[in-house]
């Protein structure tokens, strides 16, 4: 009897090591790799990493899309993605550790982005960054926090002088 169980214990566990040795090889190792295994074509524009997982925008063909990995033993996995016209935003959720606005522009005045949330009585800001993936002038902003809900915000894009270049705003949940 003991012989028996002993037996089917070694079993399940060469073959959650089996199956953990098999996910482990056919897992890409990093972002670009698990993008590059969707889209051939894809076109790495901004990466930022969190300690739970990385927000990688990236271009193919005529779709920009922000994506949310996380990050493991078996290498990176897909958690969520959107498309980003002008921008989007990526709500937090049990998976997606804070709410992220992320948005381009080929605006070369563009000097700073402003989110601001009803509800929250302090806006975020965000420099712009240029893009990893292009030649020309796209930037690249980001705003996140933990304490963003993604729900009723107003974003507006300012220059250095303080004109207003762009203004998005959103009564209600995305």
């Amino acid at each position: 009897m003991f012989k028996k169980i002993a037996m089917i214990l070694l079993i399940g566990i060469f073959g959650l090591a089996a199956y953990s040795f098999i996910r482990l090889r056919n897992a890409p190792l990093d972002t670009h790799l698990a993008v590059m295994s969707m889209y051939n074509d894809a076109r790495i524009m901004f990466e930022h990493q969190t300690n739970k997982g990385n927000f990688l925008l990236f271009e193919s063909g005529d779709m920009r899309s922000l994506t949310f990995f996380t990050r493991g033993l078996g290498g990176v996995q897909y958690v969520y993605s959107s498309s980003v016209e002008s921008y989007v935003v990526m709500q937090k959720s049990e998976l997606i550790p804070f709410t992220v606005y992320v948005g381009v522009s080929e605006d070369e005045n563009l000097h700073e982005v402003i989110v601001i949330e009803a509800g929250f009585p302090i806006a975020h800001s965000s420099h712009m960054m240029p893009s990893i993936a292009s030649d020309d002038n796209t930037l690249v902003w980001m705003v996140a926090s933990s304490d963003l809900a993604g729900e009723e915000f107003f974003i507006v894009g300012l220059s250095e002088s303080g004109e207003v270049l762009f203004e998005f705003e959103s009564s209600g949940k995305q």
